[in-house]
């Protein structure tokens, strides 16, 4: 996955997130090397899921994202975590995303 796939993403999965109410985390990658494949994190103003994109398809980062999200939901119930989940998950689906967009892109270099 390119960092443009990541990028849109992250924009889909942001704008569901703000059409329930709720404001969005941050969403960065996280480095080749460590243990775990997905961080939350909590700062001032807001927070950051960091996720690790190496391997994994469009679908199972952007799952990853809406996970993170809904971890970050400490107030709702288990009930409401499940329904926000299925509704992020409808409402940020991998299809919009172009399926080249996950293949490298390379610019020749000038002369």
């Amino acid at each position: 996955m390119n960092a443009r796939c990541f990028v849109d993403l992250a924009q889909a999965v942001s704008q569901a997130t703000r059409s329930y109410g709720l404001a969005p985390p941050g969403f960065q990658t996280l480095p080749k090397l460590g243990k775990y494949s997905r961080v939350l994190r909590r700062t001032r103003g807001g927070a950051v899921v960091a996720i690790r994109t190496i391997g994994k398809s469009p679908s199972q980062v952007r799952d990853d994202m809406i996970d993170g999200v809904i971890r970050l939901q400490d107030h709702l119930s288990a009930e409401e975590q499940s329904r926000l989940r299925d509704r992020l998950r409808s409402g940020s689906p991998v299809q919009t995303i172009s399926t080249d967009l996950a293949a490298p892109r390379f610019r020749p270099l000038a002369a």
